[in-house]
């Protein structure tokens, strides 16, 4: 039993069960899935018994005997000795009888007329992606990680929907998204199922338009933003 780990996840949950309840009307599967990962973690720490492996079942092959196929000997009775023919006299060959055969008349080959191929017009040219503004390129640019604490933060992240606290989700969503909750969720799941930052890129910017994160006060939080969806992709 460990008391002192089990202080901690007492706090998470009241810190959590607090945000819940400021918006009790939108709690959405996230949240959810924290309480109850919490509540596990504390019954874990009260909880010294350990699972006990199930047993393993062996299981026996009995191999049927290939039966053995006898063969029979049969002994074949002698053919019968040829009787004895008398000679046969040798007669003249028969004339020959020429007959003249009919003349068989060839027909000339028919002309294969062989059709032009049909042209194709090719398709169009797919229009150009549109250019992102040059404006937001700023909140893109990545600085080398020289402390160790940099690179603890860029590490890869496999599921973007999971990678913020719920402090960081909530001041997310507050100055990046216009405290717009459903535009997040719908932002981090089309994200999530990207397969390179370029792909992302296009995304982000249409966001960085739309909530206007060039703005002084909400470039640098873009900024982060930004740098934890990268590690999506690495």
């Amino acid at each position: 039993m460990d008391l002192q780990q089990a202080k901690l996840i007492l706090n998470k949950i009241n810190r959590l069960y607090e945000s819940m309840e400021l918006d009790a009307r939108n709690i959405d599967v996230f949240e959810q899935d924290l309480m109850l990962s919490y509540v596990k973690q504390l019954y874990d720490s009260f909880s010294d018994e350990g699972a006990v492996a199930p047993p393993t079942i062996r299981r026996t092959v009995t191999r049927r005997a290939t039966p053995v196929i006898k063969t029979r000997t049969s002994t074949a009775e002698a053919p019968p000795a040829p009787r004895e023919t008398a000679p046969v006299r040798e007669q003249a060959p028969p004339t020959p009888v020429i007959q003249e055969l009919p003349k068989v008349v060839v027909p000339e080959p028919a002309k294969v007329v062989v059709p032009e191929p049909v042209k194709v017009a090719a398709p169009p040219p797919a229009p150009p992606k549109p250019k992102a503004n040059p404006a937001h390129e700023v909140l893109f640019e990545q600085q080398e990680a020289r402390e160790l604490s940099d690179r603890l933060s860029s590490q890869p992240i496999k599921d973007l929907t999971k990678a913020l606290g719920i402090n960081e989700k909530i001041l997310t969503i507050n100055e990046l998204f216009d405290k717009d909750n459903h535009a997040y969720n719908t932002a981090m799941t089309k994200l999530n199922t990207l397969r390179s930052f370029e792909d992302a890129k296009e995304v982000l910017s249409d966001l960085a338009e739309k909530h206007n994160w060039v703005n002084p006060g909400k470039k640098k939080k873009a900024q982060i933003f930004i740098k934890t969806v990268r590690r999506r992709y690495l």
